[in-house]
């Protein structure tokens, strides 16, 4: 990655570049980690399983295993949990009802409305709140290239 001071000529070029051709925006969970939405990001998730799965009372102080175990259990992507949960059933009506939140924050709306202007060509999220939902499904009128697809 190369870091390019505002005043450079690189610079503007880019941010010319940038503003004649839409990009493609990629997000996580994070986003939805600012206020007013609150919700914990899927690595907060995956720490509270690890929790849940390893108390700290089954490693009798041994640090150095417990550290280990984390730091291989990170490996483990949140959606990679939630499938292999044995009830799944249950897991979908978990995550319908903490993540069944509509309060978007600064960062859902400037993405939002960017997307609906057309200055962003696409929005990829991993996201399971529904707060763009809420933005993109409200009456706003769309860019004519703009296409909402639902994965």
């Amino acid at each position: 990655m190369k870091l390019y001071k505002i005043s450079d000529y690189e610079s503007d070029k880019i941010i010319s570049t940038i503003k004649e051709k839409p990009f493609v925006i990629l997000f996580g969970s994070a986003i939805s980690f600012y206020k007013p939405t609150s919700l914990i990001t899927g690595k907060d998730f995956t720490n509270e399983i690890f929790n849940l799965l390893f108390p700290k009372t089954i490693f009798q102080s041994n640090n150095k295993l417990e550290k280990l175990l984390k730091e291989y259990f990170n490996y483990v992507p949140f959606e990679h949990l939630l499938e292999r949960c044995p009830n799944q059933e249950k897991i979908k009506m978990i995550i319908k009802n903490h993540f069944f939140v509509d309060q978007f924050n600064i960062l859902h709306k400037t993405l939002a409305d960017n997307f609906l202007n057309g200055s962003i060509s696409n929005l990829i999220t991993t996201n399971y709140d529904l707060c763009l939902d809420t933005l993109l499904g409200s009456p706003y009128t769309l860019h004519p290239s703009t296409k909402i697809r639902y994965i």
